[in-house]
């Protein structure tokens, strides 16, 4: 039976008698992507980063994420995955504030980079005095 039923709708689907596999995952993963926009929209607050600014910087439309945060308006996947990126790597805004200029976006993606590893060196408990003029941020 299987074989025939592939044969003539060029379909078959083990298990999912239904067919209702595909939209089960896809409410899954939009109610999923609507958590973490409401949570990455949360973290920006938190830091006290502009979500006018973000906007500006990345070109969003005027109060777009206030529109996903209270959900008025859902974000496409590439509204998504912006903000994941923006939420990695929050040194992107500057790039982009910066018209992602490509000399300037290198200066701050080296001075992250630096940040980044010296402040995940543990001075305190190696020993190593760091000089006076870096900032340190050791938890």
């Amino acid at each position: 039976m299987p074989d025939t039923w592939l044969f003539f709708t060029g379909v078959y689907r083990e298990g999912d008698f239904f067919n209702e596999n595909e939209e089960i995952t896809e409410k899954a993963l939009s109610k999923l992507n609507e958590i973490y926009v409401k949570e990455i929209i949360e973290y920006f607050n938190e830091k006290n980063i502009s979500l006018a600014g973000i906007e500006r910087a990345v070109g969003l439309p005027q109060r777009t994420l206030t529109k996903w945060k209270n959900n008025f308006s859902s974000p496409s996947a590439a509204g998504v995955a912006l903000l994941k990126y923006l939420r990695t790597f929050p040194w992107l805004l500057e790039v982009a504030e910066q018209k992602f200029n490509y000399d300037i976006a290198q200066k701050i993606f080296l001075e992250a980079a630096f940040n980044t590893f010296v402040n995940s060196i543990h001075f305190k408990s190696s020993g190593i005095v760091p000089p006076a003029d870096i900032p340190i941020n050791n938890k």
